[in-house]
């Protein structure tokens, strides 16, 4: 059985990557919903099956100055189904 050994014939490609850099840490997050004070507003579809209505409800409540809008006859996304 002949073995061939092509290591030596070509350069080894990770030998011309640069370094690689150590990943950044996480962009800090705003908190628990409860602590947006901002005005938000949270829309949805009834007839979403991604996210059902009740956690656009729940969501709506948790956030402090939230006004909840639930769109008819669309389904995951509102702004392009029902501008």
């Amino acid at each position: 059985m002949t073995t061939v050994v092509f290591a030596s014939a070509w350069p080894d490609p990770a030998d011309s990557l640069p370094p690689v850099e150590p990943p950044k840490p996480a962009a800090p997050t705003l908190g628990p919903p409860r602590l947006i004070k901002k005005p938000t507003l949270v829309m949805t579809c009834r007839e979403d099956q991604v996210v059902p209505l009740a956690s656009a409800v729940r969501l709506s409540r948790t956030l402090t100055n939230a006004k909840l809008a639930v769109l008819e006859k669309c389904d995951h996304i509102p702004t392009e189904q029902a501008p």
